[in-house]
């Protein structure tokens, strides 16, 4: 078989896009899936006419198309181009693909429909827009029962409104929360997963209306709280995800914020659930109440469920306005404590190792991660482990000890031991103003076989020091108070 040849085999039209030794690259031509690799056999070959046919697709000529559908087709072809020299490597092509959908700010399925649609028809008019056809004129009929819809939609909307006695079944413009929590506490990495899990950025399209619904959206609070780019990146990640026509007039006119605001109420339509990420920018920045004041009325206009995900820097903002503190009630991640859940954590995170040697988790051990990562914080948690096994595999032991882990503290977490050794404080104050126990009461510590709680009970038992019989066995670091 030759390059470029089509042929048909059980039912389904493929293309050859490269031969080896003994094998061919091919496309599925009707799915439109990524090319593979499949055993070279005789196949007798069809012309391109009857995929066509097959697919019910035309291949425009290049003096039929407008100056608009010009500018889109050299634009999507920009975005393949420099992936078409190493289509027949699976992981630099995959690579390329990731890369290209990051600089271009386009998902990496956009990119890979329009990279099978080149393959499959190898001619560049393919990646032209379909110039759509003028509406005709509704009839009187038409225009008449539109206007009935769209008046018993209003009423039930009102009635909903003030008490009435109707419904209205759709998204409640009240339904708003917030997660907010310590940095690190693993907000946004629960958020992409349960999206992912959900497959919440699958595009679901309806026939019956004809439209297309993405079910969840995030977009980033912009570092200037400008409101104008908040509403540009929403309108933009709408574009990248459904291919609408919102961005493309909002960008054109040099569109205000009001006008913004209003074709953001029709592109959310779109949209179940609208994610602000990273909300804690306007608690420093001087455009924080211009966008606070957007973001309500944004909450008040649009049929969309809101999620607005922050550190701890946003309280005071939301305390401040009844309105946005009404509309962000929700989660609060605070301390973890140290209890046995942690403990889990800490177990099956040891078990996510890549040193040759073994890894005992001790007790003392696990006293220790939660001291030095301020108070539980899983992100610091996992990063001290993972710099101690590199450490760990650079000096050759091949194996995660205290001291590796003091090594991994010391030399790869400078950045936050001002705000640990902060946390590492307020710990100690809070242990040192607990209230005194009755003479007489036993002491029930919070983990029976622990080391720690061993250590306590055999110094209140021989009336010694806590701390010298911790430093017997375990790696013990003062802070000065």
């Amino acid at each position: 078989m030759q390059k470029t040849d089509l042929f048909k085999y059980n039912g389904t039209i493929y293309r050859v896009i490269e031969v080896g030794v003994g094998r061919v690259l091919v496309i599925d031509c009707i799915k439109l899936t990524m090319p593979i690799w499949v055993a070279d056999t005789i196949c007798e070959t069809i012309p391109f006419e009857e995929l066509l046919s097959a697919t019910n697709k035309t291949i425009p000529s290049i003096e039929s198309l407008s100056q608009e559908q010009l500018k889109v087709m050299h634009q999507r072809f920009t975005l393949i181009a420099p992936i078409l020299p190493y289509v027949a490597d699976d992981h630099m092509r995959a690579r390329l693909i990731e890369d290209t959908a990051e600089r271009h700010k386009v998902t990496k399925q956009t990119v890979r429909k329009y990279l099978c649609l080149y393959l499959a028809y190898p001619n560049i008019t393919i990646l032209a827009p379909i110039k759509k056809e003028p509406t005709k004129a509704l009839t009187e009929d038409e225009k008449n029962f539109r206007w009935a819809l769209n008046k018993l939609a209003v009423q039930q909307r009102n009635s909903n409104y003030f008490g009435r006695g109707q419904s209205y079944f759709g998204i409640s413009n009240s339904d708003s929360f917030s997660i907010v929590g310590m940095s690190g506490a693993g907000k946004s990495s629960a958020i992409s997963r349960a999206i992912a899990l959900m497959e919440g950025d699958r595009v679901i399209t309806l026939d019956a209306p004809n439209c297309k619904i993405l079910p969840v959206l995030v977009v980033q609070t912009p570092f200037d709280c400008s409101p104008k780019s908040l509403f540009l990146s929403i309108l933009k990640a709408i574009y990248d995800a459904l291919d609408t026509t919102y961005y493309q007039s909002a960008s054109k006119g040099r569109a205000s914020t009001p006008v913004l605001l209003s074709i953001i109420g029709n592109a959310c339509t779109h949209i179940s659930v609208l994610i602000f990420d990273e909300l804690q920018n306007v608690a420093n920045s001087r455009n924080g109440t211009s966008l606070i004041g957007s973001l309500i009325q944004l909450v008040n206009s649009c049929p969309v469920s809101t999620i607005f995900v922050a550190t701890n820097e946003i309280l005071p903002v939301l305390e401040q306005d009844f309105k946005l503190a009404r509309r962000a009630l929700g989660i609060h991640v605070g301390e973890v404590p140290f209890d046995a859940d942690f403990v889990g954590f800490c177990e099956t995170l040891y078990r996510y190792k890549y040193v040759s040697g073994d890894m005992v988790l001790t007790d003392g051990i696990i006293q220790w991660f939660y001291e030095h990562s301020g108070g539980g914080n899983v992100a610091a948690v996992v990063s001290i482990l993972q710099a101690a096994q590199e450490i760990a595999i650079l000096d050759g032991t091949e194996t995660v000890t205290i001291e590796t882990l003091n090594q991994a503290y010391s030399q790869r977490l400078g950045l936050l031991h001002s705000h640990i050794d902060l946390a590492r404080v307020k710990m100690a104050t809070k242990r040192e103003s607990a209230p005194e126990l009755p003479a007489g009461t036993e002491l029930v510590p919070s983990f029976e076989k622990g080391l720690l709680a061993q250590t306590v009970t055999e110094a209140k038992r021989k009336e010694l020091s806590v701390l010298d019989l911790l430093k017997q066995r375990l790696a013990v670091v003062e802070v000065s108070v």
